[in-house]
């Protein structure tokens, strides 16, 4: 590597490249492949997740399927390089003060499991002054339930943004409309094909016919009412989400739901399975500025990481921004950096790669 780098020295410094500039080109040329190594290093020492179970949907098979004609970037199904750039060679992971991150399909492997070690990258994280915060459309109380050796330390972006809790404090909560959620809940029954879910913080409210559905809902739900109808509720709510089994969640945004409510909620598919109604301008970008507007941190210092839909505003907000390789190549055109797969634990290695810029 030296000498052909003498030798690139000698060949332009004949073609009138000024030194100083030609020995700034060579020293950057030369960090990068240092720390592309070290990277390298990082990311086969992490542990990988097992391999779903026959049935299972995987989370790149789901990316890769959710529009007619995208690819696959895991597995390069076209032969075209992916057009983002690697993570290890973002210049100012160092200076990353939070890092806000998406659940299913970026943080979770297929199986649902987190990195072994996430325990202590946050506690490494807390020590090197990096604020982890978990960003997804889970309600607060069952995403603080995922993380308990930390919660009481952390920051979480609930219901898309809609809750922001840091330190077991509620920053900041944003309330639908009862007439609105009510209207959803009509319009949900008229469509036929999914279940209403309304969501009240540190409870969700479902229609007794939606019972038959109680195993997947309770997977992001932990305290769950059913009732007669949600429309006759009046109650403190921040989202209503719907639950479609026939994983059909974007036609039926597309068709039905979108056309009614888009002009006046913010409608984000949150996976094949769920659609998710909020306030207009509420999403996890905007969450994510709550939480940096009330940190004092520059969000030029925050890094977003996800994988689909309801991760845009984040990921186009943060000063950084990365997707997994197993998103669907349309979230190319929202992030700058490309990190591992979820099941190749590639959060686990992009914050392994922030504390080596920090050197901790």
């Amino acid at each position: 590597m030296f000498l052909v780098c003498f030798a690139l020295w000698q060949a332009l410094v004949e073609r009138g490249w000024h030194r100083s500039k030609l020995a700034g080109a060579i020293v950057v040329s030369w960090a990068g492949v240092l720390n592309s190594t070290k990277m390298a290093k990082l990311q086969a020492d992490l542990p990988k997740s097992p391999q779903p179970k026959h049935g299972t949907i995987r989370c790149d098979q789901l990316a890769a399927d959710a529009i007619p004609g995208s690819r696959n970037t895991a597995h390069e199904r076209n032969g075209m390089p992916s057009p983002l750039i690697d993570f290890t060679q973002d210049p100012e992971l160092g200076s990353i003060r939070l890092i806000a991150c998406d659940m299913d399909c970026t943080l979770l492997a297929d199986d649902k499991t987190q990195p072994e070690n996430m325990p202590e990258l946050i506690e490494r994280l807390h020590r090197a002054g990096v604020l982890f915060c978990p960003a997804s459309g889970r309600p607060g109380p069952t995403l603080q339930l995922m993380f308990p050796e930390h919660r009481h330390e952390m920051a979480f972006c609930a219901d898309n943004g809609a809750h922001i809790i840091y330190q077991d404090e509620s920053l900041y909560k944003e309330l639908l409309d009862p007439a609105v959620y009510r209207e959803i809940a009509a319009a949900t029954e008229a469509e036929g094909t999914g279940t209403a879910v309304l969501c009240a913080f540190d409870k969700a409210y479902v229609p007794e016919s939606g019972r038959v559905h109680h195993e997947a809902i309770e997977v992001y739900y932990k305290s769950i009412e059913y009732v007669d109808s949600i429309e006759d509720l009046d109650v403190e709510a921040n989202k209503f989400t719907i639950y479609f089994p026939e994983r059909n969640s974007r036609s039926r945004y597309e068709e039905t739901f979108g056309p009614a409510f888009g002009e006046r909620l913010d409608v984000a598919c949150a996976g094949e399975e769920w659609l998710d109604f909020m306030n207009k301008g509420v999403n996890k970008g905007a969450g994510l500025r709550h939480l940096c507007d009330r940190l004092g941190i520059d969000i030029a210092d925050a890094a977003a990481v996800g994988d689909t839909y309801n991760d845009i505003e984040m990921l186009e907000a943060a000063g950084h921004s990365f997707v997994v390789a197993n998103a669907a190549e349309h979230m190319h055109d929202h992030a700058r950096y490309l990190i591992p797969s979820n099941n190749d634990r590639g959060v686990a290695a992009l914050i392994e790669a922030i504390l080596a810029a920090k050197g901790c």
